[in-house]
């Protein structure tokens, strides 16, 4: 397995992880934060943006 691909599989882990906390707990900034930051790694910018405006 190449190293872009482990990097895309562990994007895909933290989003998932980040993403079922929030829907537990949606007005947690701390994970809004690293889930903004995870999704803007993984290329998804707009989703960032969009987690980076909630956030302030």
């Amino acid at each position: 397995m190449g190293q872009k691909r482990k990097s895309q599989d562990n994007h895909a882990f933290e989003i998932a992880f980040c993403e079922s906390i929030l829907k537990r707990r949606p007005d947690y900034p701390e994970v809004m934060e690293m889930l903004a930051g995870f999704y803007t790694k993984a290329g998804e910018l707009n989703k960032g943006l969009e987690l980076d405006k909630k956030i302030g």
